[in-house]
């Protein structure tokens, strides 16, 4: 896992140089300030407590490429590499033609670090911060030089890149309808209650008419709106900005997390995501013949949920101890039972890699079936509540009107 650390250096003319870089260990900063003439005098790791997360904004993550452009930017380089290319040349091309300025930005950088003798895992770890899935990338790629089979690292992993790329865009293109959908008819409804009725208010009151109890509730929520508004605005900002912050506090984030996998429909599909990403991460991992354990202390950070990550990483102390992978997946309750089986079968078999792709491939599947069934299913059902509140003001209007119109 990426980390953050501080340096304290000397160069060539004594003097203190310092600074901060994210990187996988302080042996690999020490590395990189070696290279760069750098005399390391100490290094240590910047941590931040919870509270001071819940109110810095970091703005390295606006400075930062999306899967997209990573996994393009991936496919390119193994393109060109696989062609007999070598690395220094095929970045110095890839430079020349980005207009997009981080990607440009980050490929100065790694040719600049592969020119003055560093590895390209060694390179990469350098703009970790730039650069989506960072500790998946940067211990696929190292494992693969050390093996030389960077080639065929570079081709899993702009596929891994692409295929994550390509879900996340389906899903946040399903979800547009439904957003604008209810965008615009919040809106309709702000104006109807707001503006509308309070003109048809003061109509009622000069005839003095008999309004019945569904015209009444209107004009009730009408004037809340109208006189309460900031209130409503208030409690909103509170909910958001509260939660995020106690969202911050360890315990309280660690029983979130635990809650969202026990959630009916929402927790399974959370579940699906987190299990469909590790498994895919772990598979590229597997492949590049790094050993179980590393893999998995690679892999686990790509789980978000905090819950279901801890017992992966008892899972992975079980199996640097001596356990065997078929025993250590037992305490995990949080995965479905169809990766322990498969799991299982698989390390028998030694086909640890292809599995994990297949679970992956699996419930990434299973995950956008169901969610675009869920949105086909909600769009009409949102729809059809959204009508119903509007036709109810509607008639809550319309009605003492058509009343005293009957009266005249």
């Amino acid at each position: 896992m990426t980390r953050r650390f501080a340096y304290v250096a000397l160069d060539r003319t004594q003097t203190l140089v310092k600074g901060e870089l994210t990187s996988m260990s302080p042996e690999d900063v020490e590395l990189y300030l070696r290279s760069r003439d750098l005399h390391t005098v100490h290094i240590t790791e910047s941590k931040r407590h919870w509270f001071q997360r819940a109110f810095v904004w970091d703005r390295r993550r606006f400075r930062r490429m999306d899967r997209k452009q990573f996994g393009m930017l991936i496919d390119q380089i193994n393109t060109l590499y696989g062609a007999g290319i070598g690395l220094p040349e095929v970045l110095s091309a890839l430079t020349g033609s980005m207009s997009h300025p981080i990607t440009r930005q980050v490929l100065v950088s790694w040719h600049q670090a592969l020119n003055e003798g560093l590895s390209f895992a060694d390179a990469i770890s350098q703009t970790a911060h730039q650069i989506p899935n960072a500790d998946q990338v940067i211990g696929a790629i190292r494992s693969g030089e050390e093996a030389g089979l960077l080639d065929q690292t570079l081709t899993r992993l702009a596929t891994s890149l692409a295929n994550e790329a390509e879900n996340q865009s389906r899903l946040q293109n399903a979800l547009i309808y439904p957003a604008l959908l209810v965008v615009t008819s919040l809106v309709a409804i702000a104006y109807l209650m707001m503006a509308v009725v309070p003109e048809l208010v003061s109509v009622f009151a000069h005839r003095q008419a008999d309004l019945p109890w569904t015209t009444h509730t209107v004009i009730a929520m009408s004037e809340g709106l109208r006189h309460y508004w900031w209130i409503i605005v208030l409690i909103t900002a509170v909910l958001v900005v509260g939660g995020s912050f106690l969202l911050q506090v360890p315990a309280v984030r660690m029983r979130w997390d635990q809650s969202i996998l026990r959630w009916p429909l929402i927790g399974r599909w959370f579940t699906y995501h987190q299990v469909g990403r590790w498994s895919d991460c772990l598979s590229l991992l597997l492949s590049s013949h790094i050993p179980v354990a590393q893999a998995l202390e690679i892999a686990n950070p790509v789980c978000t949920n905090r819950a279901l990550k801890r017992q992966l990483n008892v899972m992975r102390s079980k199996i640097a101890a001596g356990d065997r992978f078929a025993s250590a997946l037992e305490s995990i309750a949080e995965l479905p039972d169809l990766v322990r089986l498969t799991l299982q079968s698989a390390e028998a078999a030694n086909q640890l890699s292809p599995a994990c792709q297949k679970l992956a491939t699996f419930y990434q599947s299973e995950l956008n079936h169901q969610l675009r069934t869920f949105i086909e299913l909600i769009n009409p059902v949102l729809l059809i509540m959204i009508s119903l509140v509007i036709m109810f003001i509607m008639l809550s209007i319309l009605t003492p009107i058509l009343d005293m119109n009957q009266l005249v």
